[in-house]
This record gives structure tokens, sequence and C-alpha cells, in this order.
């Protein structure tokens, strides 16, 4: 069985490396950003490992967000 929820992404339970990459997008405002990013590449939803896994090993991620790459954790 499959449950979908809509979830603000501030509630939700990031693990593993990605709480912390979290961590510097919020304290840098991004966001709005990371949810817009994220609405437009999964437009049906994402899974929350996949979601956890974009934030903990997409390389790009800062540069997409616009920051510096040198904030990466």
């Amino acid at each position: 069985m499959k449950v979908y929820q809509e979830v603000s992404l501030t509630f939700f339970g990031f693990w593993g490396g990605a709480e912390e990459v979290f961590a510097k997008i919020e304290e840098d405002g991004k966001v709005e950003e990371l949810e817009a990013l994220l609405e437009d590449y999964y437009p049906d939803g994402i899974s929350s490992l996949a979601l956890n896994d974009f934030l903990r090993f997409d390389s790009d991620l800062f540069s997409m967000l616009g920051m510096e790459v040198e904030d990466a954790v």
C-alpha cells in the first residue's frame, strides 16, 4: 500500500546526512527555491527515500539553488 501526503520540507524528517544539507539550505533562506525545484523535477511527487537521497547525494544542488559551492557541508 502506498500513502501519499503533501508536507512542507521544514517538517520533513531528513536523515543520514541530508539533514545537514537541508539545515544549510534553510539557513541560507533557500527552502522555497528548493520546493520549486522539486516540484519542477518531480511534478507527480517524490518518495521519502528519493527526496532524502536527492538532498544527500546531488552534488549540484547548492549551485542549482544559487548557493556557493563552498557552502557545501
